[in-house]
């Protein structure tokens, strides 16, 4: 039972990792940035699929010009005073292509 739960507990997290291209650029040089969950447990597997999907559109060899945290935060005003939901934080690669 602990075994089933545990594998069933994986395969939920692992639906949470994803990264997605927020810009492309196609001159001078192609290249981009593409964002990332950075949960504590999708990180690497988040940062795993980003680097995957970096050398899927630059088909080849590429160079990160820098990596950053930004979080995206939602801030509601709910009876005078300001909440902040779950909120989801991203990692942000700038790369370049070499081709």
């Amino acid at each position: 039972m602990l075994k089933a739960a545990g594998i069933l507990f994986l395969l939920v997290l692992s639906g949470c990792a994803g990264a997605e291209i927020v810009k492309t650029v196609e001159t001078p040089k192609r290249g981009g940035v593409i964002r990332y969950k950075n949960g504590n447990f999708v990180r690497e597997k988040s940062r795993l699929i980003a680097i995957t999907e970096i050398d899927e559109y630059c088909d080849g060899p590429f160079t990160i010009q820098k990596e950053e945290f930004n979080p995206d935060v939602i801030s509601v005003n709910v009876g005078g005073s300001n909440y902040t939901p779950d909120k989801e934080n991203y990692m942000f690669i700038h790369y370049t292509c070499a081709n």
